[in-house]
């Protein structure tokens, strides 16, 4: 398991660019599961079709995380699309 991912799974983290313009935000992360996970790699496939391809040529799950700001009241309905 990549070291990002497990740290993710774990506790907040923080999400920011290199850029003076960027922001650092606090998120707490958790792993999208079932519908939700088909249905957000679903989307990122749409952003990048480079994706499908990993996934095929890696023969292995790829995990989708969702962030939501922390102290959110729940990071499942952040995430929902009716959010």
């Amino acid at each position: 398991m990549r070291e990002w991912l497990r740290r993710a799974r774990y506790r907040a983290v923080g999400v920011g660019g290199s850029s003076r313009l960027s922001r650092h935000l606090e998120v707490e992360a958790r792993e999208a599961t079932g519908e939700e996970h088909e249905r957000l790699w679903e989307m990122a496939n749409n952003a990048y079709p480079g994706y499908a391809y990993y996934r095929e040529r890696s023969g292995r799950h790829i995990p989708v995380m969702v962030l939501v700001p922390a102290g959110a009241t729940s990071a499942r309905s952040a995430s929902s699309p009716d959010a």
